[in-house]
Protein backbone atom coordinates (compact mmCIF):
# COMPACT_ATOMS: atom_id res chain seq x y z
CA UNK A 1 0.00 0.00 0.00
CA UNK A 2 1.86 3.05 -0.76
CA UNK A 3 1.81 6.17 1.80
CA UNK A 4 -0.90 8.29 0.27
CA UNK A 5 -3.71 5.61 0.70
CA UNK A 6 -1.91 4.33 3.93
CA UNK A 7 -2.49 7.66 5.51
CA UNK A 8 -6.33 7.83 3.62
CA UNK A 9 -6.96 5.08 5.30
CA UNK A 10 -5.33 6.06 9.13
CA UNK A 11 -7.64 9.53 8.65
CA UNK A 12 -10.83 7.27 7.38
CA UNK A 13 -10.19 5.29 10.77
CA UNK A 14 -9.41 8.18 13.24
CA UNK A 15 -12.76 9.67 11.58
CA UNK A 16 -14.51 6.25 12.24
CA UNK A 17 -13.21 6.61 15.58
CA UNK A 18 -14.43 10.11 16.10
CA UNK A 19 -17.92 9.19 15.27
CA UNK A 20 -18.22 9.76 11.82
CA UNK A 21 -20.61 7.12 10.64
CA UNK A 22 -20.27 7.82 6.88
CA UNK A 23 -16.95 6.76 7.44
CA UNK A 24 -17.22 3.37 8.91
CA UNK A 25 -19.54 2.68 6.26
CA UNK A 26 -16.82 3.74 3.52
CA UNK A 27 -14.19 1.35 5.72
CA UNK A 28 -17.14 -1.40 5.67
CA UNK A 29 -17.40 -1.30 2.02
CA UNK A 30 -14.17 -0.95 1.42
CA UNK A 31 -13.15 -4.12 3.41
CA UNK A 32 -16.59 -6.03 2.20
CA UNK A 33 -14.39 -8.40 0.19
CA UNK A 34 -12.68 -9.51 3.05
CA UNK A 35 -15.72 -10.05 4.82
CA UNK A 36 -17.17 -12.30 2.26
CA UNK A 37 -14.24 -14.08 1.52
CA UNK A 38 -14.93 -14.85 5.34
CA UNK A 39 -18.37 -15.77 4.99
CA UNK A 40 -17.56 -18.41 2.26
CA UNK A 41 -14.89 -19.89 4.44
CA UNK A 42 -17.27 -20.39 6.81
CA UNK A 43 -20.21 -21.03 4.66
CA UNK A 44 -21.94 -18.27 6.35
CA UNK A 45 -25.57 -16.68 5.17
CA UNK A 46 -24.58 -12.53 4.69
CA UNK A 47 -27.77 -12.45 6.44
CA UNK A 48 -27.46 -14.25 9.07
CA UNK A 49 -24.19 -12.53 10.07
CA UNK A 50 -23.11 -9.64 8.26
CA UNK A 51 -24.41 -7.70 11.24
CA UNK A 52 -22.29 -9.52 13.79
CA UNK A 53 -19.11 -9.45 11.78
CA UNK A 54 -19.56 -5.83 11.42
CA UNK A 55 -19.38 -5.62 15.15
CA UNK A 56 -16.06 -7.44 15.06
CA UNK A 57 -14.46 -5.14 12.16
CA UNK A 58 -15.88 -2.07 14.58
CA UNK A 59 -13.89 -3.62 17.05
CA UNK A 60 -11.11 -3.54 14.62
CA UNK A 61 -11.48 0.17 14.24
CA UNK A 62 -11.33 1.27 17.35
CA UNK A 63 -8.48 -0.85 18.76
CA UNK A 64 -6.09 -0.80 15.78
CA UNK A 65 -2.73 0.10 16.60
CA UNK A 66 -0.36 1.01 13.99
CA UNK A 67 2.71 0.96 16.60
CA UNK A 68 2.69 -3.32 16.57
CA UNK A 69 3.59 -3.56 13.41
CA UNK A 70 0.77 -5.45 11.84
CA UNK A 71 -1.38 -3.72 8.69
CA UNK A 72 -5.25 -2.54 9.34
CA UNK A 73 -5.73 -5.27 7.00
CA UNK A 74 -4.97 -7.62 8.42
CA UNK A 75 -5.41 -7.02 12.12
CA UNK A 76 -8.91 -6.18 11.03
CA UNK A 77 -9.43 -9.84 9.31
CA UNK A 78 -8.39 -11.73 12.53
CA UNK A 79 -10.87 -9.69 14.38
CA UNK A 80 -13.43 -10.18 11.87
CA UNK A 81 -12.36 -14.10 11.40
CA UNK A 82 -12.66 -14.48 14.96
CA UNK A 83 -16.39 -13.39 15.13
CA UNK A 84 -16.96 -15.66 12.45
CA UNK A 85 -15.77 -18.73 14.19
CA UNK A 86 -17.92 -17.96 17.28
CA UNK A 87 -21.04 -17.38 14.92
CA UNK A 88 -20.09 -20.41 13.57
CA UNK A 89 -19.57 -22.61 16.78
CA UNK A 90 -22.79 -21.07 17.90
CA UNK A 91 -24.99 -22.32 14.79
CA UNK A 92 -23.26 -25.77 15.54
CA UNK A 93 -24.18 -25.92 18.59
CA UNK A 94 -28.00 -24.69 17.68
CA UNK A 95 -28.10 -27.62 15.13
CA UNK A 96 -26.41 -30.50 17.07
CA UNK A 97 -29.55 -29.21 19.58
CA UNK A 98 -31.98 -29.59 17.02
CA UNK A 99 -30.98 -33.01 15.80
CA UNK A 100 -30.44 -34.52 19.55
CA UNK A 101 -34.04 -32.83 19.52
CA UNK A 102 -35.08 -34.41 16.29
CA UNK A 103 -33.76 -37.68 17.22
CA UNK A 104 -36.42 -39.82 18.49
CA UNK A 105 -37.41 -43.14 17.58
CA UNK A 106 -40.77 -42.75 17.94
CA UNK A 107 -41.13 -40.06 15.67
CA UNK A 108 -40.04 -42.56 12.80
CA UNK A 109 -43.06 -43.57 10.41
CA UNK A 110 -43.11 -47.62 10.06
CA UNK A 111 -45.41 -48.74 6.87
CA UNK A 112 -47.65 -52.00 9.05
CA UNK A 113 -49.83 -52.18 12.05
CA UNK A 114 -48.85 -51.74 15.76
CA UNK A 115 -47.07 -54.73 15.91
CA UNK A 116 -44.70 -53.43 12.94
CA UNK A 117 -44.14 -50.03 14.65
CA UNK A 118 -43.41 -51.77 18.10
CA UNK A 119 -40.67 -54.14 16.80
CA UNK A 120 -39.32 -51.07 14.58
CA UNK A 121 -39.17 -48.68 17.49
CA UNK A 122 -37.54 -51.87 19.56
CA UNK A 123 -34.88 -52.30 17.26
CA UNK A 124 -34.35 -49.09 16.40
CA UNK A 125 -34.16 -47.74 20.32
CA UNK A 126 -31.33 -50.99 20.44
CA UNK A 127 -29.26 -49.96 17.49
CA UNK A 128 -29.14 -46.41 18.88
CA UNK A 129 -28.11 -47.93 22.76
CA UNK A 130 -25.53 -50.17 20.59
CA UNK A 131 -24.12 -46.79 19.00
CA UNK A 132 -23.84 -45.21 22.23
CA UNK A 133 -21.42 -48.18 23.28
CA UNK A 134 -19.41 -48.58 20.60
CA UNK A 135 -19.07 -45.38 18.48
CA UNK A 136 -16.95 -41.87 18.85
CA UNK A 137 -18.22 -39.07 19.91
CA UNK A 138 -18.07 -37.78 15.70
CA UNK A 139 -18.94 -40.92 15.00
CA UNK A 140 -22.16 -40.87 16.93
CA UNK A 141 -23.19 -37.76 15.41
CA UNK A 142 -22.90 -38.60 12.34
CA UNK A 143 -24.50 -41.72 12.80
CA UNK A 144 -27.35 -39.05 13.93
CA UNK A 145 -27.45 -36.98 10.61
CA UNK A 146 -27.69 -40.28 8.84
CA UNK A 147 -30.65 -41.70 10.46
CA UNK A 148 -32.42 -38.61 9.82
CA UNK A 149 -31.51 -38.40 5.94
CA UNK A 150 -28.87 -35.62 5.51
CA UNK A 151 -26.33 -36.22 3.26
CA UNK A 152 -22.85 -36.81 3.69
CA UNK A 153 -21.92 -33.40 2.23
CA UNK A 154 -25.18 -32.06 4.52
CA UNK A 155 -23.67 -33.69 7.48
CA UNK A 156 -20.08 -32.34 6.80
CA UNK A 157 -21.60 -28.83 6.92
CA UNK A 158 -23.67 -29.03 10.37
CA UNK A 159 -20.89 -30.35 11.75
CA UNK A 160 -18.55 -28.36 10.59
CA UNK A 161 -15.71 -30.93 9.14
CA UNK A 162 -14.76 -31.90 5.80
CA UNK A 163 -16.87 -34.58 3.71
CA UNK A 164 -14.05 -36.83 3.76
CA UNK A 165 -14.10 -36.89 7.41
CA UNK A 166 -17.63 -37.68 7.60
CA UNK A 167 -17.03 -40.38 4.93
CA UNK A 168 -14.36 -41.78 6.94
CA UNK A 169 -16.17 -41.31 10.27
CA UNK A 170 -19.11 -43.86 8.00
CA UNK A 171 -16.63 -46.24 7.19
CA UNK A 172 -14.90 -46.65 10.97
CA UNK A 173 -19.13 -46.55 11.96
CA UNK A 174 -20.36 -49.25 9.87
CA UNK A 175 -17.02 -51.84 10.72
CA UNK A 176 -17.86 -50.97 14.49
CA UNK A 177 -22.04 -51.85 14.25
CA UNK A 178 -21.58 -54.79 11.76
CA UNK A 179 -18.65 -56.26 14.32
CA UNK A 180 -20.91 -55.43 17.35
CA UNK A 181 -24.07 -56.40 15.42
CA UNK A 182 -23.15 -59.50 13.46
CA UNK A 183 -23.69 -62.85 15.29
CA UNK A 184 -20.86 -64.76 15.87
CA UNK A 185 -20.54 -68.33 14.05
Amino acid sequence: MDRDTNNELMERIAAANAGDDDAFSELVEQYRPMFVGIMNNYSLDERDVFTELCLGFRKAVRTYDVSRGTTFGLYAKICVDSVAKGVLRRQLKEREHVVDQDFDVDNIAVPGGIQAVLEHRERSAYFLSVAKAVLSDLELKVYRYWMLGYTTAETASALGVSAKSVDNAKNRMWNKLRSRLTPED
